[in-house]
């Protein structure tokens, strides 16, 4: 870390955790000017999102498959535009054809 009066660098003097959890509080001393301040520091944890999950193609008295876009390039225009019409696909679908 750097000093905020001269921009030199800077040594920990003193550490110590806060009440709160992953934060700590830090006083420090610049090398150059010795000007002594303190920093609090906080651990911050991304989190991973989650897989998209996989999606399937809805078909009559046939069971659930998963969904291909090569099926979306043998569609007629009519078929696009009725799973469009009810929600089987979304748009995004038809821009990655």
């Amino acid at each position: 870390m750097y000093c905020v009066q001269c921009g030199s660098k800077t040594t920990v003097i003193n550490s110590r955790a806060t009440g709160h959890a992953g934060k700590k509080m830090r006083r420090r001393e610049c090398l150059s000017c010795n000007y002594r301040f303190s920093t609090t520091e906080e651990l911050i944890i991304k989190k991973k999102p989650a897989p998209p999950k996989p999606k399937r193609v809805r078909q009559k008295r046939l069971p659930k498959r998963r969904f291909s876009y090569s099926e979306l390039a043998r569609m007629s225009e009519g078929q696009i535009a009725q799973a469009l019409e009810k929600g089987w696909i979304i748009p995004e679908d038809l821009e990655r054809i």
